[in-house]
């Protein structure tokens, strides 16, 4: 039979702790990686044609493959943005859910032998 005290119930009470945030954690590194494998694809705020009579207004003198360029250049810069932020949010979703399982499987195994012992 298991002697139930204080000294018991904190040491259950922690083990439990440790459980809840070991399965967050590591549903939060699946989802990181899906996220980077497969990233969500979003609606772009600027259509195109937005951009293209946006530059006509700003820049009326350029012609239309000027605008062009204009226009591949910003979507290749915005891309490159989008990719760094993805990357990025990666590695720091990534460090927190290795750190929190880093942290919560030593702490657990300690004090189940604490209840087991």
């Amino acid at each position: 039979m298991v002697d139930i005290n204080f000294r018991n119930g904190y040491f259950y009470g922690i083990c439990l702790i440790c459980i809840i945030i070991f399965i967050f954690s590591t549903t939060s590194l699946v989802n990181a990686v899906i996220d980077f494998i497969y990233p969500p694809q979003h609606i772009k705020p600027h259509p195109l044609i937005e951009k293209n009579l946006h530059y006509h207004k700003e820049y009326p003198n350029l012609s239309d493959k000027e605008i062009t360029k204009l226009v591949k250049k910003e979507k290749q810069e915005e891309k490159k943005r989008e990719d760094y932020r993805r990357r990025r949010r990666f590695i720091i979703e990534l460090t927190e859910s290795l750190t929190f399982l880093v942290l919560v499987i030593p702490i657990y195994f300690f004090h189940w032998s604490k209840v087991e012992g």
